[in-house]
């Protein structure tokens, strides 16, 4: 969204823009929830809110198994 670049046969970046990637590369890899850093290979969540959400999943399962 931020980065349009101009296209004349080839994609042409100003020099503005191209400082801009870094930035939104670490946005990008954000944590949904916290807004830490995520691991690679995962979509939403850092490490930490991922286990808290697994283990809120278990614990209302138990409370509907009962």
């Amino acid at each position: 969204g931020i980065i349009k670049p101009i296209k004349r046969g080839f994609w042409l970046y100003s020099e503005e823009q191209v400082r801009q990637i870094p930035s939104l590369i670490a946005e990008i890899r954000k944590c949904e929830q916290c807004g830490k850093p995520r691991p690679r290979g995962s979509r939403s969540l850092c490490v930490e809110c991922r286990k808290y959400r697994k283990k809120q999943r278990a614990l209302a399962w138990q409370k509907t198994q009962r």
